[in-house]
């Protein structure tokens, strides 16, 4: 109430809290501040938690303004789970609560998949798409991917939890998502032979690409037309089998490594060889590995002259 010429006028009811401009209320703001700003630190000091690619250096999580409020992190599930605990929390303490119609998410598209949307999809689900015939075939093999997913699951939360099992607190573990997509295919006994230390990986390489028949000789290139005489024979049609063990002049190089290492029985075929290597072991384990070494070696060095011969004109020794 007001005195006014000595009588009472008016009333004014006492309220709670404090008005606009009044000098409390950057100290207030500050300390509300404080609190959040120790509540995020203690939360992102969680190892589940990844910060965000540009912000990990400085370990800058938050920005605080009069009316706003910024959060970085990576976009990954946990993260974004610990900002939100972190916001709940705030909210039980002071009763401000989040107003989600005012919020709003950004992500850091990539312009890969902005081009693929505007150019492919055009507004249409991934889940939906279908390829054309002339569609790229990175494309079509997504597509693939996809239906795969839809027949091997009976709903898309199987699927995405699917893909969350792939995951771990760094990201997406790429071997997971390899060893879930590639071909199941038999163990070879042949493995344990030649990825060997005392082994030169590149000649590993070679004798590899030969077990595997991955090797490229012109009987493997019919659909391109080519002359399809054999590098070191004539009118002979280049394989592996000819190459290493039916030609003339490789069969004089196993003579001679035969009698050197003294081996009676005759060279056939890769497999088949490296198979022997694999039961035999007479002899000392020097002898062993001399045996192992004369194959990889010589299927190196054979490939090597024979592309010096195509490649460079130059016959071997």
């Amino acid at each position: 109430m007001v005195a006014l010429n000595g009588s009472l006028h008016g009333f004014f009811p006492v309220k709670k809290g404090l008005r606009q401009g009044d000098l409390m209320s950057p100290a207030l703001f500050l300390l509300c501040t404080k609190f959040f700003s120790r509540l995020i630190k203690r939360n992102t000091s969680n190892f589940e938690f990844n910060f965000h690619p540009k912000c990990e250096k400085l370990k800058i999580t938050h920005l605080l303004f009069a009316d706003d409020l910024m959060l970085f992190s990576r976009g990954d599930l946990p993260s974004i789970r610990i900002l939100m605990e972190c916001l709940w929390e705030f909210r039980d303490v002071f009763g401000l609560a989040v107003n989600t119609s005012k919020s709003s998410i950004f992500t850091a598209d990539t312009l890969w998949v902005k081009w693929v949307n505007e150019v492919y999809l055009r507004g249409v689900s991934l889940w939906d798409w279908q390829p054309k015939k002339g569609d790229s075939p990175l494309l079509r093999r997504l597509a693939d991917i996809l239906d795969r997913f839809i027949t091997a699951f009976i709903s898309p939360k199987a699927v995405v939890q699917c893909m969350a099992d792939w995951s771990n607190t760094k990201g997406l573990e790429t071997s997971k998502a390899y060893e879930y997509f590639r071909p199941k295919l038999m163990r070879q006994s042949w493995k344990t032979v030649i990825w060997k230390a005392f082994i030169p990986p590149k000649y590993s390489f070679i004798l590899w690409l030969g077990l595997r028949g991955r090797l490229a000789t012109r009987d493997r290139h019919a659909f391109l037309q080519e002359e399809y005489s054999y590098s070191f024979c004539i009118n002979t049609m280049e394989s592996v089998s000819h190459l290493f063990f039916a030609c003339p002049f490789s069969v004089h190089v196993w003579t001679n490594i035969r009698q050197w290492l003294g081996i009676t029985r005759r060279m056939s075929t890769l497999p088949s060889e490296v198979k022997w290597l694999k039961k035999e072991k007479t002899g000392s384990s020097v002898q062993n590995k001399a045996r192992v070494i004369a194959l990889a070696c010589m299927v190196y060095s054979l490939w090597r002259h024979r592309n010096k011969f195509i490649f460079e004109g130059k016959a071997p020794p």
